[in-house]
Order: structure tokens, then C-alpha cells, then sequence
């Protein structure tokens, strides 16, 4: 899959790595995906999610940054549901 380019924060954005176990992605992104929950609980969709916690210009990018927001979302949720005892706070 080809990344997005995030010009805005000069990051490199890709689809969520997924696993069964909290992993070095995840505690590296723990504040991005703390600002994603907290978006969702006050209603934001997701294009509003992207442009403005990722920087996302959707009229260039719009499918592919909604399908990187839409699955850090869902880690973000597995996150609360399961990964974070992993997390030895």
C-alpha cells in the first residue's frame, strides 16, 4: 500500500499496524490515539478526524486518509478494550 504524505506535520502516515499484543507503534502513539477517542466521544467524524488530527488535505487524499484514520480509530478502541494492562502503568 503507498503511504500519505502529511505536509502539514511533515510525517509519513500509514494504515495502523495491527497485532494481538500492544506493541512499540502503539506506545508510540498513545497521545494520537487519546486525541482520536476523544474527537469520537465529542462527535467528530472521520473526515473531520483527519484533517484535523492527521493535517490530511481530503481533496488530495480523501479515501486513503479516511482508511488510516478509520484504523487507528479502531486500535485506539482495542487499546481501551484489551491492550492497555499491557501497558504496566
Amino acid at each position: 500500500m503507498t503511504d500519505t504524505k502529511n505536509a502539514a506535520r511533515g510525517r509519513l502516515w500509514t494504515l495502523c499496524p495491527w497485532s494481538g499484543e500492544v506493541s512499540t507503534y502503539d506506545k508510540e502513539h498513545l497521545t494520537l490515539y487519546a486525541r482520536l477517542l476523544d474527537a469520537s466521544a465529542e462527535g467528530a467524524n472521520q473526515a473531520e478526524m483527519a484533517r484535523a488530527i492527521f493535517g490530511f488535505d481530503l481533496s488530495s487524499s480523501g479515501d486513503r486518509a479516511l482508511q488510516i484514520v478509520e484504523s487507528h480509530l479502531a486500535r485506539a478502541i482495542w487499546m481501551t478494550e484489551h491492550g492497555y494492562p499491557a501497558l504496566n502503568w
